[in-house]
């Protein structure tokens, strides 16, 4: 079984998220956490197949969880996702060493197809 663990902190979107996963990726299990520090938690208690961030949330952003993933789970593949978009936030993601970004709104076949392609 597949664990991806999506963290966003938008509860409706998360949850709405969660359950097209599970449904188009049979075995999938989805985690979810609404801050970078909820899914630190999750990250060291369980093992994680794959991760799709949000970048801008409360308690912990995305951008603190990705310099932890990449200290201690750099195995883990990640794709990126922001309505925020830009050259600032995208020099920075690429000095992290994260490239896999799609804006927000999502669409889904396109987030789908990158997943396929990385589990």
């Amino acid at each position: 079984m597949t664990n991806l663990l999506l963290v966003d902190d938008e509860r409706m979107f998360l949850m709405s998220l969660s359950e097209s996963l599970m449904q188009t990726f049979n075995g999938m299990k989805v985690l979810t956490a609404e801050n970078g520090e909820e899914a630190m938690r999750i990250l060291n208690t369980l093992p994680i197949d794959f991760l799709l961030t949000d970048l801008q949330m409360p308690v912990m952003d995305g951008f603190d969880l990705l310099m932890y993933v990449k200290e201690f789970y750099p195995h883990i593949p990640v794709v990126v996702m922001t309505a925020y978009l830009n050259e600032d936030i995208m020099r920075r993601l690429c000095s992290l060493g994260f490239t896999d970004v799609i804006e927000k709104p999502i669409e889904f076949d396109v987030l789908a197809g990158r997943i396929k392609n990385k589990i």
